[in-house]
């Protein structure tokens, strides 16, 4: 099966039976504007659901399928920011499945040579794949060290009941074996920034999801550094 009828494949098997699937689709299509608002969110949404049809395994299920059917930067680099905004914004389930399966952000080999474009953010989606499976790998090196930890080094949303993530580890030791974690992460982030700064050519058109992964990493990167300011705060 070649991958126009990998592609047409995946579109027959799930638009009409799941809205996980639909959602997939429509936030991870060839325009190279931001993800459809209502379609990130309804991912969001059902990696808090428990149902045969939404479910975060299922919405990590679609976007694999969508990155291992398709070789345009385009839809990877979105089903890439959809990974990422349910790492923001989803369900700890989600995170914990990814944990478990990294194969959506393991593209360390995606090349699309269509054009000096496509050269360009190919680059971009093994940096940005890399980023993401290192927080992955980070966390789990985090729990390792401290047990109990629960640092997600990704810009949760803000909840005021919500503790923040420093306040379960005690000990000057602790806070250190977090910090050496925490710095080379933040080099990491920021060679993914360097990266993902979309391009700016003459005559070349605008991409916004390029912008839009952009202001993923900058969240991110503003609610690492402010990590080392608690811990300081609390020694």
């Amino acid at each position: 099966m070649n991958l126009g009828q990998r592609a047409r494949h995946f579109v027959a098997k799930h638009t009409a039976n799941s809205r996980v699937e639909a959602s997939v689709l429509i936030a991870t299509n060839y325009s190279k504007s931001e993800p459809r608002p209502e379609a990130l969110d309804h991912l969001v949404q059902a990696t808090y659901e428990n149902t045969d049809q939404e479910n975060p395994t299922r919405v990590l299920e679609a976007l694999n399928e969508r990155v291992e059917t398709e070789t345009g930067w385009v839809p990877v680099l979105k089903a890439l920011y959809a990974v990422h905004r349910c790492l923001q914004d989803g369900s700890e389930t989600f995170t914990a499945a990814l944990e478990a399966d990294t194969a959506v952000v393991t593209l360390g080999t995606f090349a699309d040579r269509a054009n000096g474009e496509a050269v360009h953010y190919s680059r971009q989606i093994r940096v940005y794949s890399e980023y993401l499976e290192e927080t992955l790998l980070a966390r789990a090196e985090m729990r390792k060290l401290v047990p109990g930890v629960r640092l997600f080094l990704v810009a949760r949303k803000r909840d005021p009941k919500r503790a923040s993530e420093i306040d379960g580890i005690d000990g000057v030791g602790a806070l250190l074996d977090v910090l050496s974690v925490l710095q080379p992460h933040l080099d990491r982030l920021l060679r993914c920034e360097r990266a993902a700064r979309p391009r700016d050519l003459p005559g070349e058109e605008d991409c916004p999801i390029a912008y839009a992964v952009l202001a993923m990493l900058l969240h991110d990167g503003l609610h690492v550094y402010r990590l080392p300011s608690e811990a300081l705060g609390r020694t």
